[in-house]
């Protein structure tokens, strides 16, 4: 699972502004003992953290988190990005907002002008970190339909590539690393389906693919495309495609498909 920012803590924001870099210029190296988030509106920003070599390039975020060696080792390509210092709390689990991610930076350029503004001003930090909130929630709700893509993407390739296994709900929580709930929400939201409808499903298509293309009895694909019997597996049939298993192969309805 993905280690990320714990938006169930409320972060504490310091200060914030523009950065352009010049041509040839580099990242400054140093341990910062603030986290800073980096958003990109132009060009690529070049830096190593721990020795791991990092390029950001536009609409890209990045959280370099406190206590971590960055270095300029080569320069940036004319690099200009809006940064926040901030200190937060990180884990692992639901409710983080990944380390790394996109966003539409070009619609949050009002908001970054106004805490500019605030903090070019002087202007007290209960109105300078809302308007951080407001940054945060708008790479977060991208961050997480990125993620809830990601994570529904994942399972539904496991249950095709092994679609005769069970592929319970709590399997697939325990591989993804969400909760059973999560998982839910994350199918209908993708989908419009639960799981076990999606794995129906993706049974049912396994097993019309065979019927096309083999001559192996129905009860021999239901087994195959993971039906606990050929009853479940008739039944299932019948109610997606108002015709038996038998009819469907005889009639060659997949050739009208």
């Amino acid at each position: 699972m993905e280690y990320g920012l714990d938006l169930r803590t409320m972060p504490q924001y310091f200060i914030s502004g523009y950065k352009v870099f010049e041509a040839g210029e580099r990242h400054i190296s140093r341990i910062c003992g603030e986290d800073v988030l980096i958003l990109m509106l132009e060009g690529v920003l070049h830096f190593y953290e721990d020795g791991k070599r990092v390029d950001l390039e536009k609409g890209e975020y990045y959280i370099q988190r406190r206590g971590i060696l960055q270095e300029g080792r080569v320069p940036s390509d004319t690099a200009r990005y809006y940064y926040i210092h901030f200190m937060g709390e990180y884990r692992q689990g639901e409710e983080t907002l990944p380390l790394r991610g996109r966003g539409d930076f070009a619609g949050m350029r009002p908001i970054f002008q106004t805490l500019d503004l605030l903090q070019l001003s002087g202007r007290n930090m209960v109105e300078k970190t809302a308007w951080f909130y407001r940054i945060l929630c708008g790479i977060s709700e991208k961050a997480q339909k990125t993620r809830r893509n990601r994570v529904v993407t994942q399972i539904m390739t496991m249950i095709q590539e092994d679609i005769q296994y069970p592929h319970t709900l709590q399997e697939m929580a325990e591989y993804s690393g969400y909760s059973k709930n999560t998982i839910i929400t994350f199918f209908r939201q993708e989908t419009g389906q639960t799981p076990f409808e999606f794995v129906q499903k993706a049974r049912l298509e396994a097993a019309k693919r065979l019927l096309a293309n083999s001559d192996l009895p129905v009860g021999v694909i239901a087994e195959k495309v993971g039906f606990s019997g050929y009853v479940n597996f008739y039944k299932s049939f019948v109610k997606q495609e108002q015709v038996s298993p038998g009819e469907w192969r005889k009639k060659g309805n997949w050739k009208k498909e």
